[in-house]
């Protein structure tokens, strides 16, 4: 009786999927992505020989079990794990697991029959060179974060736990910069002067709509005066009397005009950046939301591999696009279209695209998320491979009567009109910010057929008020474009970093834009003042040194001693240098646990909004919602709504007015030797307030509290000694 074949693959779905078209003699299972990893409570990797110590993960030992009860039965064992780099490295755990007498590695980039079948026919073996570079990641992420993170937390002094990480800490670092860039920004008013046209040149009487516009060109002015031209025009004073000329003196000569086509090309088939992206924009989905539904569609085997860089598709899939547009009557360039990848596209597989582009729509429900996330993809992969959209695009310079210094003063009118809409023809709307930005500069308002050397006569001129705005604040998938653009992360990376920096409270996110919390702009100062791993360009060397790795032109050991050595460098620097400021203040601002009064709150986002909880928890079970709050203002506890565990809070009693002394923080209610009193719960802030009220019926006796004296300290061994 021969021996089956064995496949393993990542995902469960997609292994259910294999099995129905691989044919007789085989059994399709899955290891749901890693089995093995470094142990979870210790580092794993020791210097100098940074030897990893992996361990079977602890939900994986039935898992393993299993699977090696089928390596055991089987002939050959295929490893059909992803393409990238974890999905490599998953392979080589497997093989040093299981250790199968005979194996290959096989990769597809869509679960399809044509697919499965062709990559069991090319076979490889595993390439260490891509695990060792998984590795070096790997081990350098527990580096940094085992010896960072603790030290952040001790130091913070704020009774929570802290993180840092090589990618995470960059893109809280982009994410704090921005911050301040938009608080930092100082608004300037500047000025543009316009005038108007009739579009019916003869003067004829038409509404606003029948108009076309020109507007002064300030730059050859300061040039004739040998002077640096301003990026704003700022002379309020200036422009109103060059107005005010034109008024009197309305005549225009057309000096030059020119009209061209010009294209506009589709945007290339979505990467894993900007297919997040684009589903920000257009289906209002968050980078997390889109990932899990794009594992979901690969799996399947509705789309190719979603974690991927390249801009191009296949050279088949290119056949079959172009076929299915010429198929369906749709003019299609003369050469498919492609692109040039960023220099960092690591390119191991094609972009995203549908696995059969015959199919329009994924499942029965048209509207769930899924489904439109598909179409997403179909539309842009389609659109990719059609015409460019084709305009008529004119500009016309034209000359005032009014000089100045001789000089007649130019203005400049531009116009677009759309003579072919190529793609735009099946999609608009689906574009990154960034593709959107790039081609949407030009107004596309028609200019009339206008000639060199023409008279004109402008309606009155306006000037028009603008002020200079700060930088846009990054959305979700603006921060993904940014991460891209430096190179912070990987694509696989984007969506859990901002996942971590959100769950530990470093970012917010509201109404889909991103702000930094004083928390995370203390940590990033923090970091920055000692570690070199959060600057921008981190980052990115370390990726370029992974892909040295990959390409068998560097060495792991080499890599991870040079990072270890100097962060241990950096944190011997951090460790005496006592507690940074940006934490010193911070713990200034903290609110101390009214209950326990040993540790202090901290803000939360649970499932309904955030909510604020003791630091000690379990110890301390404290727990307040957050107070209503006009726009802008700090956030704060409603310490009036507090509990512990479900019930309501009864051991402490808050006073209805503030401390008497630091008019700041809320008096509770104490049991003493003595009898009860009240206390100022600001008695752990910095500065700490520990003013004391006499009890009076049940309510502090403010209006007869005075505040005592500090007596000097006396000798431990007596005053008379």
């Amino acid at each position: 009786m021969a021996l089956m074949n064995l496949l393993i693959v990542e995902s469960p779905t997609k292994a259910k999927k294999i099995e129905k078209f691989i044919g007789p003699g085989w059994l399709v299972t899955a290891s749901a992505g890693h089995i093995r990893d470094l142990p979870e409570n210790e580092m794993g990797v020791c210097a100098p020989d940074f030897l990893p110590e992996y361990v079977v993960l602890p939900d994986k030992a039935k898992t393993v079990a299993w699977l090696r009860k089928l390596v055991k039965d089987a002939g050959t064992v295929y490893l059909g794990t992803d393409l990238d780099r974890e999905g490599e490295a998953i392979a080589w755990h497997l093989l040093q697991t299981l250790k199968p007498k005979n194996y290959w590695r096989v990769t597809f980039n869509e679960i399809t029959k044509k697919a499965i079948l062709d990559a069991i026919k090319s076979p490889r073996e595993i390439d260490i060179n891509r695990v060792k570079a998984q590795e070096t990641r790997r081990v350098l992420d527990r580096i940094f974060g085992y010896y960072v993170s603790p030290w952040l937390t001790k130091i913070a002094g704020i009774g929570r736990s802290l993180s840092s990480g090589r990618v995470q800490s960059s893109a809280l670092l982009l994410i704090v910069l921005r911050e301040r860039a938009i608080r930092d920004h100082v608004q300037i008013e500047h000025y543009r002067l316009d005038v108007k046209f009739h579009m019916n040149l003869s003067g004829a009487p038409s509404g606003p709509s029948n108009t076309w516009t020109a507007s002064w060109e300030y730059v050859p002015l300061f040039k004739m005066l040998e002077q640096e031209p301003p990026a704003h025009f700022t002379d309020k004073a200036f422009i109103d009397r060059l107005a005010m000329a034109i008024q009197q003196q309305r005549g225009f000569t057309v000096q030059k005009v020119a009209t061209r086509k010009t294209y506009r090309k589709p945007p290339p088939p979505f990467t894993t950046s900007t297919l997040q992206q684009a589903a920000s924009s257009r289906l209002k989905m968050n980078p997390d939301e889109t990932m899990k539904l794009a594992q979901s569609l690969f799996d399947s085997g509705a789309i190719t591999y979603h974690r991927t860089d390249s801009l191009n598709l296949s050279d088949e899939a290119l056949t079959t696009v172009r076929h299915f547009l010429t198929s369906t009557g749709q003019a299609i360039p003369a050469s498919p279209n492609t692109w040039e990848s960023k220099e960092s596209a690591q390119e191991a597989h094609e972009a995203i695209r549908p696995s059969d582009i015959e199919m329009r729509q994924f499942g029965d429900d048209p509207n769930a998320p899924a489904a439109q996330l598909y179409l997403l993809i179909w539309m842009r992969t389609v659109a990719s491979q059609m015409n460019p959209a084709t305009y008529d695009s004119t500009k016309a310079v034209l000359l005032s009567d009014v000089a100045l210094k001789g000089h007649q003063q130019p203005f400049l009118a531009k116009g677009r009109v759309l003579i072919d809409p190529g793609w735009l023809a099946l999609t608009k709307g689906d574009e990154t910010e960034e593709e959107a930005t790039a081609q949407d500069n030009e107004s596309t308002a028609p200019l009339p057929a206008l000639v060199d050397g023409q008279r004109l006569t402008a309606l009155l001129p306006s000037v028009e008020t603008q002020k200079t705005q700060p930088p846009a604040r990054l959305s979700l998938a603006g921060l993904v474009k940014e991460m891209e653009r430096l190179g912070i992360g990987r694509p696989a990376t984007y969506a859990a970093t901002q996942a971590v920096l959100e769950k530990r409270g470093y970012m917010e996110v509201k109404a889909r834009m991103i702000y930094a919390t004083a928390l995370g702009e203390a940590v990033a100062d923090v970091l920055r003042d000692y570690f070199s791993f959060i600057e921008l360009n981190f980052t990115r060397q370390m990726e370029d040194g992974l892909d040295q790795i990959a390409a068998g032109k560097a060495g792991y050991k080499a890599v991870v001693s040079y990072q270890y050595n100097i962060l241990q460098s950096e944190l011997a620097s951090a460790s005496s240098a006592g507690s940074p400021q940006a934490f010193v203040d911070m713990r200034a601002d903290l609110i101390p646990c009214p209950v326990c009064t040993d540790g202090v709150f901290i803000r939360r986002k649970g499932g309904t909004g955030h909510f604020y909880s003791c630091s000690r928890y379990p110890e301390c079970n404290a727990v307040a919602p957050e107070a209503k709050v006009k726009r802008g203002a700090p956030h704060s506890p409603d310490l009036d709504r507090l509990k512990t565990g479900n019930e309501p809070k009864v051991e402490v009693v808050l006073s209805e007015q503030n401390c008497p002394k630091c008019d700041k923080h809320k008096l509770a209610l104490r049991d003493g030797t003595r009898g009860p009193f009240w206390g100022c719960t600001g008695f752990k802030s910095r500065p700490a307030c520990k003013a004391i009220v006499q009890d009076l019926d049940g309510i502090p006796d403010i209006d007869n509290w005075v505040e005592k004296p500090k007596q000097g300290r006396r000798s431990a061994r007596g005053a008379g000694l």
